[in-house]
């Protein structure tokens, strides 16, 4: 499953770099998937 996740935010990243680099700063693997910035983020839509 980590795998998995790592190279769905390696697509991401190369379409978006800078929201591909803040989920590779901000999504953790193991037993449970978390996300978790390290700073507040806004999201602007």
């Amino acid at each position: 499953m980590t795998g998995r996740i790592r190279e769905a935010i390696s697509r991401i990243e190369s379409a978006h770099a800078e929201l591909g680099h803040h989920l590779r700063r901000s999504v953790r693997t193991g037993i449970f998937c978390v996300y978790d910035p390290p700073a507040p983020t806004t999201w602007v839509l």
